[in-house]
């Protein structure tokens, strides 16, 4: 308690309230509250968060003397705190004589999901007028349908498709990321992708993977092994709820050296390849097995896509692989 007669006026807050905006779920944020004496005495001072655990200050007390100022830092864990919005009240009090007297400060924010994208994508190295796809899987690991877009930042030589949809809960879906080095001179090149999701209405934050690409010179022969695939262009397959059907993949070693293949199914756990890797002679054929197994699927119509690579065995001078994307449509 003070000695002087002047009843002790509550602390001067700024600002008045906190907006942490939209984090991601698991994210943090520090913001900062000034917080000033505004009496002609020193101020003793505490603040109360109200009890919520993800709402800390880095100071909870402190005296202030007449007209100074101290800056609190004010910090969101959101590690704990389920998709929507969330509010919480900051008091600070000031103790006089007689009385103590408090301020306010509301506390918001937003909480969205997170889709959960691969790291980063790296097309290794493209010769110039060429392409090349790799595959992305997305994720809805909440309980509500989320809708979900995808930005390439208007990168030209970069596309997706596709480029928004929505997710059941659970939901995962391979998306298509192509890179075109047509209008590209040989050089390195850096993109960012960025994905952003609604649900109930929360628009999330934006989650960003980096796109890298190299272009290199055009070699002066051929730079990628030649294959010829003696089956159908996609794969459609028609299967009932809790069964399994396959069918075949089948192509060929068309040059003079031995080749290495490998068949990625995307990521999806209910599309298998057997085997998945390989190596053939010249002129040597090989058959693949696909299997689609709707266990784990509920009724409707499922797209993915097999990503058929084959190199040379043997190293040599600007060689690149050549890679095929096979389209997969199941229907349960």
């Amino acid at each position: 308690m003070n000695n002087y007669n002047e009843e002790v006026q509550p602390p001067d807050l700024s600002p008045k309230s906190l907006d942490f905006g939209t984090l991601a779920q698991g994210g943090s944020k520090t913001l900062q509250e000034i917080i000033s004496n505004p009496n002609k005495q020193p101020l003793l001072w505490h603040a109360d968060t109200g009890g919520p655990s993800w709402l800390t200050l880095d100071k909870g007390t402190g005296t202030l003397q007449p007209g100074e100022q101290q800056t609190i830092n004010v910090m969101v864990d959101a590690s704990s705190l389920s998709v929507g919005g969330h509010i919480a009240t900051l008091t600070f009090t000031s103790e006089g004589d007689e009385r103590s007297v408090s301020e306010q400060v509301l506390v918001t924010l937003v909480i969205s999901p997170v889709i959960a994208p691969a790291v980063g994508l790296s097309f290794a190295t493209l010769t110039p007028e060429s392409s090349s796809t790799l595959p992305l899987l997305i994720s809805n690991m909440d309980s509500r349908t989320i809708d979900w877009t995808v930005d390439t930042g208007g990168t030209s030589w970069l596309n997706v498709d596709p480029s928004s949809g929505t997710l059941q809960p659970g939901e995962h879906l391979p998306i298509h990321v192509s890179a075109n080095s047509h209008s590209l001179i040989a050089r390195r090149y850096l993109a960012t992708l960025t994905f952003t999701s609604e649900v109930s209405g929360i628009k999330s934050a934006g989650v960003q993977v980096p796109v890298l690409l190299y272009v290199g010179a055009r070699p002066d022969s051929d730079d990628g092994p030649h294959f010829t695939r003696m089956s159908a262009n996609a794969l459609s397959f028609s299967i009932q709820q809790m069964g399994t059907t396959s069918q075949q993949l089948v192509f060929s070693n068309q040059d003079d050296s031995q080749v290495d293949w490998t068949l990625d199914n995307g990521g999806v756990n209910w599309l298998k390849v057997d085997p998945s890797a390989g190596t053939l002679q010249p002129g040597e054929q090989t058959t693949v097995n696909v299997t689609a197994d709707s266990g784990s699927l509920a009724a409707g119509t499922y797209q993915s896509h097999l990503k058929l690579t084959i190199n040379f065995s043997t190293i040599r001078v600007g060689q690149h692989p050549t890679v095929e994307l096979i389209p997969i449509t199941v229907t349960v």
